[in-house]
């Protein structure tokens, strides 16, 4: 086979397949795109390629997602918007954006256009995440018209199918009893601490993985879970049990004095700057739940915390102060499961 020529190889850069059908991968704004090509010939996926490349790159701090991006750290610095949600928000407005490569304004963004997108979208989503999808769009705008960039909220005029949330609700919850055996059972002082901060606590994946020593007051029995370390802009306290506090003071006893550790509770195991340099737990603990024939995630341990004080009497708005999910999300994942059970107080006093 003849060698591609450098003309043919600068045509055919960052073209892929995938699935039978051409994508291109290149960067704008000093950011990674991919977009499909939506085409299975590759001469014609050159041409797309070539008048994808040939669009003019603006400036960041003059394109609308550079400016909506302002508002949004605006937004993260006054405290009204948790960072990894405005990320979120700032993620999905790229995907939207680079949809309709044309708009330049917001006022651009018309009902018309939202509903072409999310009809797109919608073939590939399951009707939750087309919910979730759809509701941080909403979000975002309502937070461009509260600041005055927006006069109406586009989304207000999107048709969406009919979406119950009780339908979709995840109900995969651990009993009490293999809750308290799997946290007796785990000799891995890490794991342990992961398993009980999210039976005890209630607290999400994320959080663990960047829990610190000074979240946890242990003489008032509370963890203060501050908004920037969180998926939402409000703050969480849950509260620290027995068992909690017993196994904070093991793992403070085990820290080395030299060098001197950092403010995670979860040491990374690798320097600063390396792709991942938190400890991620997610094959120690799908391992260990294979070994002990369980059926659990790691969001499924906060779903559990959240029945769990449901059923030992816990008020919604106690609980929403402790998650730092409000009264309605909780209501309409955990009301319904509301029933007393007094061998619960086990794994949660």
């Amino acid at each position: 086979m003849k060698n591609k020529t450098k003309h043919e190889a600068d045509n055919t850069r960052g073209i892929y397949l995938r699935n039978q059908t051409y994508w291109l991968r290149f960067y704008r704004n000093g950011r990674e795109l991919r977009k499909s090509l939506q085409t299975h010939d590759m001469g014609e996926a050159i041409k797309l390629a070539q008048a994808e490349r040939a669009r003019v790159p603006m400036n960041p701090a003059e394109n609308l997602q550079g400016s909506v991006g302002r508002y949004l750290r605006q937004e993260v610095e006054a405290n009204r918007l948790a960072p990894r949600y405005a990320e979120e928000l700032r993620r999905r407005l790229g995907f939207l954006l680079d949809y309709f490569p044309e708009v330049t304004r917001l006022d651009d963004l018309t009902p018309k256009r939202l509903q072409t997108y999310l009809d797109h979208v919608r073939r590939k989503l399951s009707p939750a995440s087309l919910n979730s999808y759809s509701g941080q769009l909403r979000g975002l705008f309502n937070i461009l018209v509260e600041r005055k960039h927006l006069r109406e909220n586009p989304m207000n005029h999107v048709r969406l199918p009919a979406f119950n949330q009780g339908e979709h609700v995840r109900e995969n919850v651990v009993s009490p009893e293999v809750a308290q055996k799997l946290i007796d059972n785990c000799t891995d002082s890490r794991l342990k601490f992961v398993l009980l901060a999210g039976f005890c606590m209630g607290m999400r994946k994320e959080e663990i993985i960047e829990a610190r020593w000074g979240w946890f007051n242990e003489k008032a029995r509370v963890c203060l879970i501050p908004p920037e370390a969180r998926k939402r802009s409000k703050p969480a306290c849950p509260p620290l049990n027995a068992a909690v506090i017993k196994h904070l003071q093991f793992m403070r006893e085990q820290l080395p004095t030299q060098p001197h550790p950092t403010d995670y509770i979860l040491e990374p195991e690798v320097v600063a700057g390396s792709y991942r340099y938190r400890w991620d737990f997610r094959k120690p603990f799908t391992d260990f739940m294979k070994k002990h024939k369980v059926n659990c995630t790691a969001h499924d341990m906060r779903r559990t915390f959240c029945t769990l004080a449901m059923r030992n009497r816990a008020t919604i708005e106690q609980l929403s102060a402790w998650v730092g999910d409000t009264p309605r999300v909780l209501a309409s994942h955990y009301a319904h499961l509301k029933t007393y059970n007094p061998l619960v107080e086990q794994i949660l006093k």
